[in-house]
């Protein structure tokens, strides 16, 4: 088949790439020109694992362009452009408005248009296009892991107009969306696009629990880190439930949504006061090592940081613990290290980059594990950092490395 993807960022990289895998024509359009070379030369503006790999694997199948009037050769046309943010996590939607009505004003009326950007409810059905043609699916990319979730995701969301009568087999939708081989869930548009919302509400839920629990263990002396190995075993929670304890919920797609559900109980008089809740704990607990490391520097100190995402496995520094504290401590000298990012764009110059992991730990007397990847995991990394740290003390939150190698450090963990 013939799909093309209206935005390449993110989200419309990531699914362009899941669709030509699978061995369909993609058109990949965007209008800015230097973004689309860059792809052409293998240059993606931010790092998912195995996306290059995939990306060399299948890019003949993948047409890379700026020319608007292309998508009318193609059978289905998703909006796939990431819905952009301001400072306080809140969707700015004129962008995608924007690029909508230039597809309607430059495609076929007869074209099947999906709208995969994220939206509010009510969205989809605001858009003048023949509802039988219109469609809202829901995204559910993952940081990290977008290119296995886009090629083998566990489900898929679709909201749209009477679609037991329209979606037929014989739909040119329909046929695509079967090579994904899982559950398809038909509903209304706005059915479907609260269901983005809740899944991430609900994953802001456990995260905020988790941190208000750990912050208890912390005041009592207990280990959640134990609790945590317990509560994975009960069928009713699962192994894979959100039990590790983190700076507040910091993932950029989760803030807005649960920024947006705010605006909208709002918007509607709702008076549960749940959603405010969880912002207050995740500003709360966004602070823990901003308070750790206050009284434990001093003005000389210089503070190494390990990892500036907020997770493992990106490169996007939305909503970054590492930059919020490099602004606030700015009489301090930062020494970064990240196995991804190697610049930050940043109007200060108290911090520099050091590519050397052992002069990375050498030349910090304080340390702080701000993102837990993988390479500070490894034994062996551990052992250099505890032949080579001559600090007093560690900051890691996420409880990443091995006390007993580092048992002369004072290490500061949150949930203990």
């Amino acid at each position: 088949m013939k799909i093309s993807y209206v935005g390449a960022t993110h989200l419309g990289i990531c699914h362009a790439i899941a669709a030509a895998k699978k061995n369909n024509k993609v058109v990949l359009y965007d209008e800015n020109v230097s973004t689309l070379n860059n792809i052409k030369n293998l240059k993606f503006s931010f790092y998912e694992p195995k996306l290059l790999k995939l990306f060399k694997s299948c890019k003949k199948n993948i047409l890379i362009t700026n020319d608007v009037k292309l998508l009318n050769k193609t059978d289905i046309i998703y909006i796939a452009k990431d819905t952009p943010t301001n400072s306080k996590n809140q969707s700015d939607f004129s962008e995608i408005n924007r690029i909508i009505r230039k597809v309607r004003d430059n495609v076929k009326k007869n074209k099947i248009i999906v709208i995969l950007s994220q939206v509010y409810p009510g969205f989809t059905e605001k858009i003048k296009w023949s509802k039988k043609k219109i469609f809202y699916q829901v995204e559910t990319l993952i940081f990290g892991m977008a290119m296995k979730r886009a090629l083998t995701p566990e489900q898929i969301i679709l909201g749209g107009y009477k679609l037991r009568k329209y979606l037929n087999k014989e739909n040119l939708l329909y046929k695509f969306l079967q090579q994904y081989k899982c559950p398809i869930h038909l509903m209304n548009y706005k059915s479907a696009e609260l269901s983005k919302i809740s899944i991430n509400l609900y994953l802001i839920s456990s995260i905020s629990l988790t941190n208000t629990l750990s912050e208890i263990c912390e005041k009592i002396g207990a280990n959640w880190h134990q609790i945590k190995k317990i509560l994975h075993k009960d069928q009713r929670i699962g192994k894979k439930a959100y039990l590790s304890p983190g700076l507040g919920v910091l993932s950029g797609n989760l803030q807005r949504d649960l920024q947006n559900s705010i605006k909208i109980q709002k918007k509607f008089n709702c008076k549960s006061g749940v959603l405010k809740s969880f912002d207050k704990n995740s500003h709360l607990r966004n602070s823990w090592a901003i308070e750790i490391l206050d009284k434990i520097k001093n003005v000389n100190s210089r503070i190494g940081i390990f990892g500036l995402t907020y997770k493992e496995n990106i490169s996007f520094l939305v909503n970054s613990p590492a930059i919020r504290i490099i602004n606030k401590f700015k009489k301090n000298k930062f020494l970064l290290f990240d196995p991804v990012v190697k610049k930050i764009d940043l109007n200060l110059k108290n911090f520099y980059f050091e590519n050397d992991l052992k002069n990375f730990f050498k030349n910090s007397d304080i340390l702080m594990i701000l993102t837990p990847w993988q390479m500070i995991k490894e034994r062996d990394n551990q052992i250099i950092l505890s032949k080579h740290y001559n600090g007093k003390f560690i900051i890691d939150p996420y409880n990443t490395l091995n006390k007993k190698i580092l048992k002369k450090i004072k290490i500061f963990s949150m949930g203990i």
